[in-house]
């Protein structure tokens, strides 16, 4: 009984457990990109995003968050060469677009499935930054502009396989104002 439990750790009532909070859900807006004549198109599939997502939600899930995508909702194809030749770097106000798209998406988060700067071969890397909060970030890790409303991943199923829903909660991390721990 929890008597015994509380007479032995000294009287009154045994601790309680600390009560969970409430479960957040946080639902993701897909926009897989092709150039204007659709070359360069998007080979992920809703079904392989989808995957992801549910792999994100299980990470996520002891913070009490909660990630939504129905790929017949959620999933909005969209021919567009700058955005598809999205990149992180290089100069230039290049978040500038796709923060304008994001804009007119409100309650959900955004997820560019981009290809990158070279026309010959797909980005492979995958990116998002922490919101400017007015935390104090690291020396290495300066923000590019004050809020990046989106995150961007490849387009390609071939560098989104095993393993996406891990990367995808790492820079969902970053979009949620997280920074490295380490150096980069």
């Amino acid at each position: 009984t929890w008597s015994a439990v509380a007479t032995s750790a000294g009287g009154g009532r045994p601790p309680r457990e600390p009560a969970m909070p409430a479960m957040r859900t946080i639902r993701v807006h897909a926009i897989p990109l092709s150039d204007d004549d659709g070359t360069r198109a998007c080979t992920v599939t809703p079904a392989a995003f989808a995957t992801a997502v549910d792999e994100m939600s299980e990470i996520f899930e002891p913070a009490a968050l909660r990630f939504a995508f129905d790929p017949a909702r959620d999933w909005h194809p969209r021919k567009d060469t700058a955005l598809n030749r999205m990149t992180n770097g290089g100069g230039g106000e290049w978040w500038k677009a796709p923060n304008a798209v994001d804009a007119g998406i409100r309650g959900e988060f955004t997820v560019f499935l981009r290809w990158g700067a070279d026309p010959d071969a797909s980005a492979g890397n995958w990116f998002a930054y922490p919101p400017d909060t007015g935390q104090t970030q690291p020396a290495r890790a300066k923000l590019p502009h004050t809020n990046i409303d989106f995150i961007a991943v490849t387009n390609q199923a071939s560098r989104f396989g095993g393993g996406a829903g891990v990367v995808l909660a790492h820079e969902t991390g970053h979009f949620l104002g997280l920074f490295h721990t380490h150096p980069g």
